[in-house]
């Protein structure tokens, strides 16, 4: 009994100020000390690098005050090893030089309602991103993306799920001799590799803008897709931009080596100058429209909801009366399982989810509010992933929503 007691999840403080209730005042301490699964909670203060090689969650208290400089996470190096599960809430990310997140090996990650100044890159890993501004770096001659998602051939695909985000790509810094001569390159927001399986919704992207006078710039494209998939939903305000440059503008949405592109309606592409082009050939663009799920509240510092005031779940699925499916879990996922019946991606694990099934209203919706605490207290301390959709006769699929995932604070 007591040796499964010391197993069980741990919640610390980390407080650079070893303010009342602080367990440790050095974050890279912090992670080499405790056990995988546990979870730390960072107070405002600014805090150095760190390196985690083990599950653990790393939430702070208020992006806005919470600084980490940057977080480098080792995954597993074998297809067949269960890989860390690493999730980074509520920090600014401020690196200047540097990667603000990266993963290289097996895994999961997770990032929510942070600010990253460096961009995040990751190689093999499944990678789940909501709420969070993303730039990439600006750098001598290696600007980078704002986020990079690749595997590599023979190994089991990466997966990415982006929702709510706002992506910015770098570009490279002429700081070489006689810069007038060379050519430089502004870098993408958003790069899919090859082997990898996407989808983002709502999120904005912005290619690297390199448009200045007397050097020989190339804008970054918003989107590139360089032989993975990636299907693209918006929300009728979502905005894809190309990066202009001096001697060739990027695009809005390029695919290249073989790569993927469905990009549905609501979603506004946009050429880095009047009249320039939007896509490479390959891109397929005007899909239907997508439905969209949301949950509101009361939203705390961390980006958390508050589980002591009411939840409203709201979901728009456009086509009025029709059957719908309703599905939360604990755990995103991206799972090709039931590609035949679903026009969209599914992002909840079935296997751990709820499902609730009926019609929509006259509107096309549904929607419903309840109090965590009062109602559902098993969800207060959990990450809640849902998504829903709508059953299209015209196409006899499900048009699938967005993934939506809350932390439902105590």
């Amino acid at each position: 009994m007591l040796l499964s007691l010391l197993l069980l999840p741990t919640t610390w403080v980390v407080d650079a100020n070893n303010g009342p209730g602080t367990d440790f005042v050095d974050l890279g301490v912090a992670i080499s000390s405790v056990a995988a699964g546990d979870t730390l909670i960072i107070r405002s203060g600014s805090y150095p690098a760190v390196f985690v090689d083990k599950s653990l969650t790393l939430r702070g208290v208020d992006a806005a005050t919470t600084s980490v400089s940057a977080i480098a996470v080792s995954g597993a190096l074998a297809p067949t090893a269960t890989g860390p599960r690493v999730e980074v809430t509520g920090l600014t990310l401020s690196t200047t030089n540097s990667l603000s997140v990266s993963m290289f090996g097996f895994g999961d990650l997770f990032v929510a309602d942070c600010e990253l100044s460096g961009g995040i890159s990751t190689l093999l890993a499944d990678v789940t991103i909501v709420r969070s501004e993303l730039h990439g770096i600006d750098r001598d001659y290696s600007g980078g993306p704002g986020l990079e998602v690749a595997s590599m051939a023979g190994f089991p695909p990466a997966t990415l799920v982006a929702h709510q985000c706002t992506i910015h790509g770098g570009h490279d810094l002429p700081n070489g001799p006689n810069p007038s001569a060379q050519i430089w390159y502004a870098r993408p927001a958003l790069v899919i590799g090859a082997n990898t399986r996407a989808q983002i919704t709502a999120c904005d992207c912005f290619g690297g803008d390199y448009s200045t006078v007397g050097l020989q710039t190339v804008g970054g494209d918003a989107v590139l897709v360089d032989g993975g998939a990636l299907r693209i939903a918006g929300d009728g305000s979502t905005t894809l931009q190309a990066g202009g440059g001096t001697s060739y503008d990027g695009f809005a949405v390029r695919q290249q080596n073989g790569g993927a592109v469905t990009v549905h309606d609501q979603v506004n592409l946009l050429p880095a100058s009047p009249g320039g082009t939007l896509t490479s050939p390959g891109v397929v663009t005007g899909e239907p429209e997508l439905p969209r799920l949301s949950f509101t509240g009361t939203t705390l510092p961390t980006g958390e909801l508050d589980g002591n005031q009411p939840v409203q779940i709201t979901y728009d699925g456009l086509l009025p009366s029709m059957p719908f499916f309703f599905v939360f879990g604990t755990a995103p996922t991206l799972d090709a399982t039931f590609d035949w019946l679903l026009l969209g991606e599914l992002t909840v694990d079935l296997a751990s989810a709820a499902l609730v099934v009926g019609a929509l209203d006259a509107q096309g919706g549904f929607a419903f509010s309840f109090t965590p605490a009062a109602s559902l207290p098993s969800l207060l301390g959990a990450r809640v992933a849902a998504q829903a959709g709508t059953f299209d006769l015209g196409l006899l699929q499900y048009r699938v929503s967005n993934l939506e995932l809350r932390l439902i604070s105590p």
